[in-house]
């Protein structure tokens, strides 16, 4: 599988104690890069990440721009340059409430796009909790749908066998082993052409002057494109 992998993730840039109580936003993203064997424990990993995790934390006040032009990374204007998933772990909940002579209340804000191509973002309270954001132009909810639960059951796994191989741990559950299967066990229907030549000038001569292929700027019906 891959050997690397870059990911983002943003940290509070109020690395001073005398920012601890400012007000205003002193967010810095910063790239992770993991590197990866496929017979890395799962344990081995989690501790690799989280020293990672401090050594970049150390560095959390170096502007995200300096870090691009140090690495001469690409600038495409459909993708962030270095990573195109983030991951976001927001362990304030609570900050509100101990503020003292002020009134804060907490909402919910959907900007209706998604910074990155994908983002995992989980809180923590009395227990963890997550959601996923995504292009919706590079995903459907179904693909994300069925990542979610292959990442919760890659979770489990490695929880219960923190010692075994990345590479071995399951992804499909029990359950939904069972469900892929049974889509390739559905009614067996022949097929009525010798090839796919023979269907397709079989439909040529049903429907000549329906559309059979069309582009952002022209279409063509079967006549068309059998000349």
């Amino acid at each position: 599988g891959q050997q690397e992998l870059v990911v983002g993730t943003t940290l509070a840039g109020r690395d001073h104690t005398a920012l601890e109580g400012a007000m205003g936003c002193f967010l810095q993203t910063l790239p992770l890069r993991c590197r990866l064997r496929d017979d890395m424990p799962f344990a081995e990993l989690l501790l690799a990440t989280r020293q990672t995790v401090l050594r970049c934390s150390d560095h959390q006040a170096l502007p995200f721009q300096q870090i691009v032009e140090a690495a001469q990374a690409p600038r495409l204007l459909n993708r962030t340059p270095l990573f195109q998933a983030s991951l976001d772990w927001l362990n304030h909940a609570g900050d509100a409430e101990a503020m003292t002579n002020l009134r804060v209340t907490e909402r919910d804000y959907d900007p209706g796009t998604s910074k990155f191509e994908l983002s995992l973002v989980v809180t923590s309270t009395n227990a963890f909790a997550g959601y996923l954001e995504y292009r919706n132009d590079l995903f459907d909810t179904a693909t994300i749908t069925s990542w979610w639960r292959a990442f919760t059951e890659l979770l489990r796994q490695a929880i219960a066998t923190p010692h075994a191989p990345i590479a071995e741990l399951p992804w499909v559950s029990t359950e939904h082993a069972q469900d892929l299967l049974a889509c390739g066990q559905g009614e067996h229907r022949p097929w009525p052409h010798p090839h796919v030549i023979a269907a397709w000038q079989q439909q040529v001569a049903h429907t000549p002057s329906a559309i059979a292929l069309r582009s952002t700027s022209a279409q063509w019906s079967y006549a068309d494109a059998q000349r």
